[in-house]
């Protein structure tokens, strides 16, 4: 084979043209499509975010391409955190969050419908640092409807789902389904290899029948 001069970028700023109506500010997280076209990264399936929006561009009134945004890629950008579930902490480092926003993240994928937002870098006190782009972790999902037992007051219940490559230790977030029962706590932990055991505890003053539901358990395998 011959010798070729191949030509580089510098792999920091990259100009990426906008979608069609598309309005993105500076220093919100910009995303494409998978047409190509840039758009304020969000909580929609199909978008790969890419980096920190360096200039406001707006095409509101534009066809796809008309305008253009300068955007810094490889880099780790402070973002907002979530709350509750989907709280990113110090634990979930190095692990994949999913965007929330053009700047906000979440712990989880929100039941499938949010795009991944990139990689975990840190977490303070501030928020979030994120590394746009594909994730370095991949993630198990265990999912299925559970008919709890009937938990008295102060009891917990559990059952054990499927989750091939699992391992004890790995971190674990626990999506819970719509109507969840009040009354009760829900925890899902991986309680040996390749299965997760979801509990529920009833810290009302009477009995609890929780209804089958259906629960969906992501695990995020350390390596």
């Amino acid at each position: 084979m011959a010798e070729r001069n191949t030509h580089y970028r510098e792999g920091v700023y990259v100009t990426l043209a906008l979608k069609a109506g598309a309005k993105i500010e500076a220093g919100q997280i910009a995303a494409v499509q998978r047409g190509g076209w840039a758009v304020p990264l969000a909580a929609a399936l199909g978008l790969l975010a890419m980096g920190r929006a360096e200039e406001s561009a707006d095409n509101s009134s534009g066809v796809d391409g008309d305008e253009t945004v300068l955007v810094m890629t490889g880099k780790s950008f402070l973002l907002d955190n979530s709350a509750g579930a989907d709280a990113i902490e110090k634990q979930h480092v190095g692990l994949e969050c999913y965007a929330a926003g053009a700047a906000k993240v979440a712990l989880t994928d929100g039941g499938g419908s949010r795009p991944a937002a990139g990689e975990i870098t840190d977490v303070d006190s501030a928020g979030v640092w994120v590394r746009p782009g594909p994730g370095p972790a991949r993630v198990i999902i265990a999912e299925a409807d559970i008919d709890f037992a009937s938990a008295a007051e102060g009891a917990t219940v559990s059952k054990t789902l499927p989750a091939a490559g699992a391992k004890v230790g790995d971190p674990v977030s626990l999506g819970l389904p719509a109507n969840f029962s009040a009354g009760l706590v829900a925890q899902a932990y991986v309680d040996q290899a390749n299965r997760v055991k979801v509990t529920v505890t009833n810290v009302t003053g009477a009995a609890i029948d929780p209804p089958s539901k259906k629960y969906r358990v992501m695990i995020h395998p350390r390596g």
